[in-house]
């Protein structure tokens, strides 16, 4: 996402800064509101293609503010792992057939 920030003198554009990867669905703004639990939730809805690695970076956030880092089964880690490389796929298939489509010979 790209996110413009414009002062304007008028109709004239005077200053214009960008933030990149900023998405706009007051999740930041809902999260503050709830408790550490309840952030996965709203953290899945940042990226429908591939959620786990919003949800595992939340989760891993979460772990090392609470101290608990050393706590986390290695098992954990390793499904945690399995599970954003199963998920990674889905995303690189959504950009693959349009450009199969126009490399494809025509009949």
């Amino acid at each position: 996402m790209l996110r413009l920030i414009l002062e304007i003198d008028g109709e004239t554009v005077t200053e214009a800064r960008c933030g990149i990867g900023y998405l706009h669905t007051g999740i930041e703004k809902n999260i503050e509101f709830r408790n550490w639990t309840q952030g996965t939730t709203f953290v899945t809805r940042m990226d429908y293609l591939i959620p786990l690695f919003n949800e595992t970076a939340y989760c891993l956030a979460v772990e090392r503010l609470l101290g608990i880092t050393e706590d986390i089964p290695e098992r954990a880690s390793i499904i945690r792992v399995l599970m954003m490389e199963l998920n990674r796929s889905p995303r690189t298939w959504s950009a693959w057939p349009p450009a199969a489509w126009r490399s494809a010979p025509s009949r």
